[in-house]
């Protein structure tokens, strides 16, 4: 199976779609027309128009993966032991359990790897564009984080897909585990219990969410917590609260909702009860109202970091 055969007969299947205004969700008669595609290869490579195939089966299940699901990165978004995904130009690698990194058993081009993320995209608000040349989402039904970037601010299509853990994490799991001592899940444990401030950091991969899942899981459920995330990757369930996630610009720039933007709407806009915890209420007024009794920001670097203000109250990531 040589890259050059199969990247000549998906054009071939594209171009036969665009031209015949097929419609990309109708499987059946993409697969259809994929397979009489991939004879009509073998029939002229027979006949002296090139190198047969050796195994047409395969091929068409590659092509058809390529055009109505995510090509070569299909199997890999269904396997739980892949955590990261990474694309740069025409490679595709991946970090298995073991936490080595490997590369496709297949090869894939730029182009089918930036199909890969424009489809991603699309089940979001969030596109890859000349406008828009750096992208951060949630996708596949919110299971894993995606960032990319192309040119000119990258050399190529630059994309990283990081799987969520869908375990339940708590502050007792991560003991039993080993990453959390029995003193440090203690002390933390005791800081959710009160209104103590805490900052999570870390490099990326450090844990920084599972082990902010588990503190968000060791919250009093009869105090109200208000999470709000650039990116949602927190699912705790809340006994009293909620979750914000917020929103890109539109393509004409208007309607974003900025991490900044949640954080003030929560606190301008939810009075609670507990008259002991209080703060100024942002704004020109600066009244005094009972604040929340958690509020959690999540994932924040740079100048957001420095833009959302820190308060007393607040838990951070």
């Amino acid at each position: 199976m040589t890259a050059n055969a199969y990247d000549d007969i998906r054009r071939d299947v594209l171009s036969r779609i665009e031209r015949d205004r097929l419609d990309p969700a109708d499987g059946d008669g993409i697969r259809r027309l994929v397979a009489r595609t991939v004879e009509s290869y073998q029939t002229r490579a027979h006949l002296g128009g090139g190198r047969a195939l050796h195994d047409p089966g395969d091929m068409a299940g590659r092509i058809l993966r390529s055009i109505t699901e995510f090509g070569p990165l299909s199997e890999l978004f269904t396997r739980t032991d892949v955590e990261e995904i990474f694309l740069e130009g025409s490679r595709a690698t991946y970090i298995d359990h073991s936490g080595r990194l490997q590369g496709l058993p297949v090869p894939t081009t730029e182009q089918e790897n930036r199909q890969v993320v424009d489809r991603l995209l699309a089940a979001t608000q969030r596109h890859l564009d000349a406008k828009s040349p750096i992208v951060q989402a949630r996708v596949l039904d919110g299971k894993a984080r995606l960032t990319a970037a192309i040119p000119p601010i990258a050399d190529h299509l630059s994309a990283t897909i990081r799987r969520h853990t869908l375990r339940k994490e708590s502050i007792q799991s991560m003991v039993e585990r080993g990453s959390l001592t029995a003193a440090a899940a203690g002390f933390l444990w005791a800081c959710m219990q009160t209104t103590t401030s805490v900052v999570v950091s870390g490099p990326p991969g450090s844990g920084k969410t599972s082990i902010l899942s588990a503190m968000v899981g060791a919250i009093p459920s009869n105090h109200c917590v208000r999470c709000c995330e650039e990116i949602r990757e927190l699912y705790v369930p809340l006994t009293h609260g909620a979750y914000y996630e917020a929103r890109p610009p539109a393509m004409d720039g208007s309607g974003e909702v900025t991490l900044r933007d949640l954080v003030k709407f929560v606190l301008t806009n939810f009075d609670f009860p507990y008259p002991s915890v209080q703060a100024a209420r942002p704004g020109p007024t600066s009244s005094l109202s009972p604040c929340p009794r958690c509020l959690v920001v999540g994932w924040v670097l740079g100048s957001r970091a420095e833009r959302v203000r820190w308060r007393r109250w607040a838990r951070w990531n």
